[in-house]
């Protein structure tokens, strides 16, 4: 039986590894067409259009139309999560267009949830087999 008491003493003295990582919600609007991009991107810019009305009419990637070109939640290894945090952008910006082979992007950070360490509850799953190892080899010793 798992035992409460022993995996909260595990969570508040262990050393392991119970980050949360920095996550993205991601909106991209991708083009085949460099130039295409850089008229959208402009567009954007100059307030002709809203992002998300340009990722709903442009965005290119199959299937992506359907969806408003929203990716949701990512987070590194990601090839979004890492242009957002290369671009160093804060929720609510967007990207100027970018190469994405074999096509362009823009992208847009909707929000942005920051790196922390997981709570107790959260972190159950990741520990539960080292407490029971733990509890076993207690048992072992006894």
């Amino acid at each position: 039986m798992f035992d409460t008491l022993k995996a909260r003493k595990f969570y508040d003295t262990t050393k392991m590894d119970l980050t949360k990582p920095r996550m993205y919600d991601i909106t991209e609007i991708y083009f085949l067409s460099e130039t295409r991009a850089n008229d959208i991107h402009e567009e954007i810019k100059n307030g002709k259009i809203s992002f998300d009305s340009a990722a709903e009419l442009y965005t290119q990637r199959t299937g992506f139309r359907e969806k408003k070109g929203k990716h949701g939640i990512v987070y590194a290894p990601n090839k979004f999560a890492d242009s957002a945090a290369s671009f160093k952008l804060k929720a609510g910006e967007y990207s100027a267009p970018y190469s994405n082979t074999p096509g362009y992007s823009i992208i847009k950070v909707n929000s942005i949830d920051p790196e922390r360490r997981l709570t107790f509850e959260e972190s159950i799953q990741r520990i539960s087999s080292h407490v029971q190892a733990q509890v076993t080899r207690e048992l072992e010793q006894n």
